[in-house]
């Protein structure tokens, strides 16, 4: 009888040690973007030194469109913030509204005579070009910048930001990568 309970103690201790063991960075921010979707941010790990940032777009209340992870030491955002303040703000940063990047006309051009062989670059000479997502088709892409839809980047490496864009359907769609100076 005296063995039960002591197993019970030593496994719920262990998943007590388990929890707190993530809970040294947990932090979470959100913002609206357009037609009722919010993103949000969200650190976790033991530090977040070691830790990991994932990226939610979504409905209130529904499924995310679209939802990615990272590790904190592999984006610009976070390379500087070492305290709960600053990681609190560049989590805040990170889903920011930029102003050059509200809406989708502000892309470059597609020209019909380029395929998206997946490593398109518009304009295709340019040094800090920007790289339409694999999956798009310029028919997308070019309606995406005619209707001036919502369109959201995020630092998404040391030199480049990921972009979206949101449907007139309310659809989230992944358009490419902006480069820029690391």
């Amino acid at each position: 009888m005296k063995l039960i309970p002591t197993l019970i103690f030593v496994s719920y201790a262990a998943v007590i040690s388990n929890n707190s063991a993530f809970a040294e960075c947990i932090f979470s921010t959100s913002r609206v973007w357009a037609k009722g979707i919010t993103i949000t941010a969200t650190t976790s790990g033991k530090t977040c030194a070691a830790g990991e940032v994932e990226l939610q777009i979504a409905k209130a209340a529904e499924k995310p469109q679209y939802d990615i992870a990272y590790k904190m030491q592999d984006l610009l955002t976070f390379q500087d913030a070492k305290k709960d303040d600053a990681i609190k703000q560049s989590l805040a940063d990170w889903i920011a509204e930029m102003p050059n990047f509200k809406t989708a006309e502000k892309l470059p051009a597609w020209p019909a005579s380029l395929a998206n062989s997946g490593d398109l670059r518009l304009p295709k000479d340019a040094e800090f070009a920007f790289t339409p997502a694999a999956k798009i088709t310029r028919n997308t892409y070019e309606a995406l910048r005619k209707a001036k839809a919502p369109y959201f980047c995020f630092v998404a490496g040391m030199e480049h930001q990921h972009c979206m864009g949101l449907s007139r359907a309310g659809k989230v769609i992944e358009i490419g990568d902006q480069a820029f100076p690391g």
